[in-house]
């Protein structure tokens, strides 16, 4: 044990914040694992291919890499690497419009959407199981807090 473990551990049991923090960070990283391990097993793609597909889609089939990048709050590097991937799928096709790179879903794009959206929607039910509809108001009003402390001003107004 390394020296002055023991007080550290004691630290963080007496700071609540703190606690929470490592747990919520903890559980968001399990989240996504066990998304991803189930949507490879069902269907043979990943949780953020599954989002990119649902913007691309619910954008009315086209949108531009900066705005992908916004939508799955990623890096543009990241979001090249997911649409080479999505494109190597044949998930989606990119074009180019003078000035601007379009990327949009293809026809089996659209099906591996529609066709993931109940696995999805498992996943969902399997990992809120046991929230109340009153906790998951709870649970969504911290959030939001936690996302306004990060993201700040560069949050769109409320509609």
């Amino acid at each position: 044990m390394f020296k002055g473990s023991e007080r550290l551990r004691e630290l963080v049991r007496e700071n609540t914040v703190l606690r929470a923090y490592l747990l919520f960070s903890h559980i968001a990283h399990i989240v996504q694992e066990y998304a991803n391990d189930h949507l490879y097993r069902e269907v043979g793609i990943s949780e953020v291919q599954y989002r990119a597909l649902g913007h691309i889609v619910i954008n009315g089939g086209s949108i531009r890499p900066s705005e992908l990048s916004k939508q799955l709050s990623r890096v543009q590097h990241n979001t090249t690497t997911l649409i080479d991937r999505l494109r190597a799928a044949e998930l989606v096709t990119t074009e180019r419009d003078r000035r601007y790179v379009n990327i949009n879903v293809t026809d089996k794009g659209r099906e591996v959407y529609i066709k993931t959206y109940p696995v999805a929607i498992e996943i969902v039910n399997q990992v809120m199981s046991s929230i109340s509809e009153e906790d998951a108001i709870k649970l969504e009003e911290l959030l939001c807090v936690i996302e306004q402390n990060i993201l700040g001003d560069s949050l769109p107004p409320e509609k």
